[in-house]
């Protein structure tokens, strides 16, 4: 009878680190996102700087009639972005 007495004890045991090892993988993917979110707002100022060089040359016009408008929507972006960032969940 004691046997089957560790036995059982030994599979609650069991139970208790499957539970412990779970939540470790869910920690592990939280900070994948950050680092997508700031490649994605790197990507953009590497786009706006190639915009703000080619597009002048492109349509023949001032350069601070482009970089205004490239100036409004990273204004626009960067609101949304900043507004994403407040929903992150905090390590």
């Amino acid at each position: 009878m004691k046997k089957n007495h560790g036995k059982h004890k030994h599979n609650k045991n069991q139970e208790n680190e499957v539970q412990t090892i779970i939540p470790e993988k869910e920690q592990t993917i939280q900070p994948d996102i950050s680092r997508m979110k700031v490649l994605l707002f790197w990507s953009i100022i590497l786009l706006l700087i190639f915009l703000s060089w080619a597009l002048p040359k492109l349509f023949n016009t001032h350069e601070y009639t482009i970089e205004r408008w490239l100036t409004l929507g990273f204004a626009i972006f960067l609101g949304f972005f900043l507004r994403t960032l407040k929903d992150e969940p905090k390590i």
